[in-house]
């Protein structure tokens, strides 16, 4: 017989034999298969209802329900596992709200459910004896501004014996250097979105008002940074900082003071000169400093401090008729006002000061007694009104100063050898209450405060300028060649 007839016999009876034992049994088999489809035991989780595709960091990524499955995919509506959901890689992010529920009739519900971190996340669900599922990807974006941190604040003032200039300080009419930079984040500590816009804001202080530009900037990054601000006008500012799109502002982030120029008053006989000393030179070791004007007018000084409005006022005695009157006074030395002092005290005050805040005048009587001390001006009806009963200091060459931008505004007075040294004066009651001692044989003509950086001056007529330090009072010569003047005050100039 040939081999191919062997092989094709061969080939037959083996698919015969392969028949009958497929065959054997095969209801059993077709009976098994059946039960097994229609199997309604629980098998598997699926979502039926996923997160948001987006959300932002904090917030709801929506109500997310999971079922429990049979083999044919139909929820199994008696069992009431505990089911866990978790995000799938949270890459250092967290998953808020409540995590593990019962389900309810062959669903598990999850409300409250949020991401505090942006990214791409999944989230998976568990349960024992059930395979797991897992979700459609969603976005977690930035929420709106809820914080501010400032990374890099405004620079800070120059020291007494320095001028302004663009590497470390504020000058009108130049952007800040270095830039200010704004970190904005949202409530989860993501930073903002892109584009939020920060905006810096300049409140009004007692040198009036400042103005700016380039104090708009969108965030970047979660950071604003601001290479184009500048002030061109003003004298200074309490400054905050505001997300615009969140609606997010901070408290008094920093007051600054610009353009600050020593003024100078004084001189002998008839000509009393009203004298600057410029920004570029606050305290010049050598030459004279630019005479504003000459006051024939009058021959006798008391004092001279800045009003908000940025004029100059002072009180002095005329030479015509000897009376004491306020005068105020532009920047330039032209006369605005003048108004006659009434009350019928035998001089003028020591020194005067003007509360920034209010603009009111404050004068300083001394060596007349018991109606020595604090006294008020009314610049508008020449009225003397003492303050309290007086301050129990005494003598002839004492100063006073008002601190700016301050809360709780203080007073300090230095003196000669009458006084107990430098002192602090309460502007509600008048009563005086000592700081520290200063040289005894140092008469304090006029006390001033520096603005820029809250340093205090002593003018002594024929000594010059000294800086007083508030701790200990010692006081050091930094200007002798202000040695010809009496008065002083510092001004904010509002323009470059």
């Amino acid at each position: 017989m040939p081999l191919h007839r062997v092989f094709k016999i061969l080939i037959l009876c083996f698919l015969a034999a392969f028949a009958l034992g497929c065959g054997s049994g095969s209801d059993d088999n077709f009976s098994n298969f059946q039960s097994f489809q229609n199997n309604d035991a629980p098998v598997r989780l699926r979502f039926q209802t996923g997160p948001q595709n987006s959300a932002a960091a904090g917030a709801s990524i929506g109500p997310v329900t999971v079922a429990i499955l049979d083999f044919n995919g139909l929820v199994v509506a008696t069992d009431n596992r505990p089911v866990t959901i978790s995000l799938t890689q949270p890459n250092g992010a967290t998953l808020s709200g409540t995590t593990t529920v019962n389900a309810v009739n062959g669903v598990a519900t999850f409300s409250g459910l949020s991401v505090n971190q942006v990214g791409t996340y999944t989230l998976t669900v568990t349960a024992d004896g059930l395979l797991p599922a897992e979700s459609a990807a969603f976005n977690i974006t930035s929420g709106a501004a809820s914080t501010i941190t400032v990374l890099q604040g405004f620079p800070g003032p120059p020291g007494p014996m320095e001028a302004p200039d663009n590497t470390n300080s504020i000058v009108i009419g130049q952007a800040v250097n270095p830039p200010v930079r704004i970190q904005v984040l949202d409530a989860a500590g993501n930073p903002a979105p892109d584009g939020t816009s920060v905006t810096i804001v300049t409140a009004v202080d007692p040198t009036g008002q400042t103005q700016t530009t380039g104090n708009r900037v969108q965030t970047v990054g979660g950071v604003a940074t601001f290479d184009n601000f500048v002030v061109t006008s003003g004298g200074g500012a309490t400054v905050f900082v505001a997300a615009v799109s969140g609606a997010v502002r901070t408290a008094p982030l920093q007051t600054f003071v610009l353009g600050s120029d020593l003024f100078l008053y004084g001189g002998t006989g008839v000509a009393n000169t009203l004298v600057q000393v410029n920004r570029a030179q606050v305290f010049p070791t050598a030459g004279a400093p630019a005479v504003v004007t000459n006051l024939l007018d009058y021959d006798a000084i008391f004092g001279i401090d800045a009003l908000p409005n940025g004029n100059l006022v002072s009180v002095m005695q005329r030479i015509d008729d000897d009376t004491f009157n306020i005068v105020e006074l532009t920047s330039a030395g032209a006369v605005v006002s003048e108004t006659l002092i009434l009350g019928g005290l035998p001089a003028g005050p020591t020194d005067l000061t003007v509360d920034p805040a209010t603009g009111q005048l404050y004068g300083y009587y001394a060596g007349i007694g018991p109606a020595s001390g604090l006294y008020t001006l009314d610049r508008a009806t020449g009225v003397p009104d003492q303050v309290g009963t007086g301050t129990g200091l005494a003598g002839t060459g004492e100063g006073i100063a008002w601190f700016p931008f301050s809360e709780t505004p203080f007073i300090f007075t230095g003196g000669d050898a009458d006084m107990d040294g430098l002192s602090s004066i309460d502007p509600a009651t008048g009563l005086a209450t000592a700081i520290s001692t200063t040289d005894p044989a140092l008469a304090i003509d006029s006390l001033v405060v520096n603005p820029y950086d809250t340093n205090l001056f002593g003018l002594v007529f024929g000594s010059g300028l000294f800086v007083i330090d508030k701790t200990t009072g010692v006081a050091v010569n930094v200007n002798g060649a202000a040695g010809a003047f009496q008065a002083a005050t510092f001004l904010s100039i509002p323009t470059p």
